[in-house]
């Protein structure tokens, strides 16, 4: 998939959470990780522009998104560190909210990628079985334009949706 599809696969997935954190009184956090989630939407397919690696190799795994989720809770902890230390204590960092985030976004990302005819493995090395729904070819116009409309939507929904519980 290309940008459009995967930041739509993002949108698409991430809805439930969009909801949820709004009907739950918590708009902040929807926001923050609406966000973050199609911020690092593209983040495994750097690989593409980084020397030795292969596309659609470690980026594309649970390992990688645990790895991702891991160091965005660290931020997460050491941003909580630094507002302790100046002595701001009313706020809260939510680092097992940034590493479900983090994670979350590169499964979406894989996920997308699983879509198409060339599929992914994200459990390599471990096991190389493919995953490839052949749904859409990565470079379709239409597929990824589709996904990117439908995500968008999807969260629209679940905005106005949470948003209606929180008004109430």
């Amino acid at each position: 998939m290309h940008s459009q599809g995967h930041k739509g696969i993002a949108l698409l997935l991430y809805s439930p959470i969009t909801y949820f954190l709004l009907e739950t009184g918590r708009p902040i956090f929807a926001i923050g990780g609406l966000v973050l989630v199609l911020m690092l939407s593209m983040v495994p397919d750097k690989d593409m522009v980084i020397p030795l690696l292969r596309h659609r190799g470690p980026t594309h795994t649970i390992w990688f998104a645990g790895v991702v989720g891991a160091v965005l809770a660290g931020v997460g902890i050491v941003i909580q560190f630094g507002l302790d230390q100046i002595g701001i204590v009313a706020v809260a960092v939510p680092v097992t909210g940034l590493f479900i985030v983090g994670f979350l976004s590169i499964v979406y990302h894989i996920i997308g990628d699983a879509l198409n005819p060339s599929g992914v493995r994200p459990y390599k090395p471990i096991s190389s079985h493919k995953h490839a729904l052949g749904v859409t070819k990565s470079g379709s116009f239409l597929g990824n334009w589709f996904f990117y409309i439908l995500g968008f939507v999807a969260n629209l929904v679940a905005v106005a949706l949470g948003l209606q519980g929180l008004l109430m």
